[in-house]
């Protein structure tokens, strides 16, 4: 049982990464697209202008919006893998040891 609450651990950190880097994907985008609207803005002909600087302001405040989120999580998933991560490897520990004495 406790190979199998190790290898749980290891699974859930496994799960855990591919969802960080799916949003970490999902920022890049957002960061692209933030990007193209500054560069259209620019190239924006003052009669649209106005439009343009609309959709940059947006996408500006959907990449910060993203970036805090992303910050936040990113700290909790790392400590939570950290405590889990060291519980296991305890639990793992004692049972060996009391296995082997």
């Amino acid at each position: 049982e406790a190979e199998g609450s190790l290898s749980n651990c290891l699974d859930l950190w496994s799960r855990c990464l591919d969802q960080e880097n799916a949003m970490l994907l999902r920022r890049t985008c957002l960061m692209l697209d933030w990007e193209a609207g500054v560069r259209a803005v620019d190239k924006a002909r003052p009669n649209r202008e106005g439009a343009a600087k609309a959709v940059r302001d947006e996408a500006e405040k959907e990449f910060i919006t993203c970036s805090e989120a992303a910050r936040a999580e990113i700290k909790a998933f790392h400590n939570k893998r950290l405590a889990d991560f060291k519980q296991a490897l305890l639990y793992y520990v004692e049972v060996n040891w009391l296995v082997r004495s």
